[in-house]
């Protein structure tokens, strides 16, 4: 679990590995689906969405997620499917509760934490060969598409979905870890698109080197970029001008930002612990968008 971590870093930097988010807000809208890579096939289970987003390690009921849905201004919310470094105490959904909250009208990020940089503190890595990381990269994606289509993400059999791979920071001075994670990257990438899945990458956008990720040959189609600059819910937080990452990269409807680490919030006397995040970018959209 994630909280074997070697003493590289005494805290984890980013809490996508370990931490939840959620909460609806008014201001969602839903976009035609434009194919922004050739080699993907996109059905209707994924759309953009424009909304406020929450990310979150335990599994509220659908009762709490319904008073969040009625009283809070989030509209998204992402889901652990699972890997190998998923933190043990986070709870992985089965397919009622997917169900039950996109009838509600949430927006799914379907999030997989699988092996990190081969210089990093996490026990479980990449391997530091750019050839072996780019197969692994293509394993990881296998399994997430698997665990997607077994909780009823998927459209049609392991395809048809989105899913965003989580890459935590990592030694900023090391040029050949970062070689080895952006052929991770892209192998994962390309074998998400084989299967017919849209691909997310999620990390710090300073620490974890996500413009790298930009000069693969498999591009992810969206990012997920950590960068702080609250500490709780705010409306008015911008998806570009971040450091480390200029507005040219992912620009169309492709990003999402974690604004806030981990902090509690309540609505409608329901608390949850969170992180913040406000999205514009490919998700797994609700049930009733996909029949309108």
């Amino acid at each position: 679990d994630i909280t074997d971590e070697v003493s590289l870093s005494t805290t984890v930097s980013f809490s996508a590995i370990r931490f939840t988010w959620q909460r609806p807000s008014p201001a969602m809208y839903f976009l035609p689906i434009i194919s922004m890579k050739a080699s993907a096939i996109i059905t209707d289970t994924v759309g953009i969405q424009n909304a406020p987003a929450l990310d979150q390690c335990h599994l509220p009921t659908p009762a709490q997620m319904q008073t969040w849905w009625n009283y809070s201004p989030y509209r998204i919310t992402n889901v652990y499917i699972g890997g190998g470094l998923l933190y043990h105490e986070c709870t992985v959904p089965d397919a009622i509760w997917i169900d039950s909250i996109q009838e509600q009208g949430w927006g799914i990020i379907p999030t997989w934490v699988g092996p990190q940089a081969p210089c990093s503190g996490w026990k479980l890595r990449m391997n530091a060969d750019p050839t072996i990381a780019y197969q692994q990269g293509q394993v990881e994606a296998d399994a997430a598409s698997q665990a997607a289509w077994q909780i009823g993400l998927t459209g049609t059999g392991m395809g048809g979905t989105v899913i965003y791979y989580d890459i935590e920071n990592f030694n900023p001075a090391n040029t050949a870890c970062r070689a080895a994670v952006k052929s991770f990257i892209d192998g994962l990438t390309e074998r998400l698109h084989y299967w017919g899945n849209r691909a997310g990458a999620y990390g710090g956008s300073c620490t974890s080197y996500v413009s790298d990720w930009a000069t693969v040959a498999h591009q992810p189609d969206n990012l997920w970029v950590a960068a702080w600059n609250y500490s709780r819910y705010n409306d008015a937080v911008s998806l570009f001008d971040i450091t480390c990452l200029s507005n040219s990269l992912w620009p169309n409807h492709q990003r999402i930002r974690q604004y806030t680490t981990g902090h509690n919030e309540t609505w409608g006397n329901v608390t949850f612990n969170i992180d913040s995040n406000i999205a514009d970018a490919e998700v797994v959209i609700p049930t009733h968008a996909m029949t309108d």
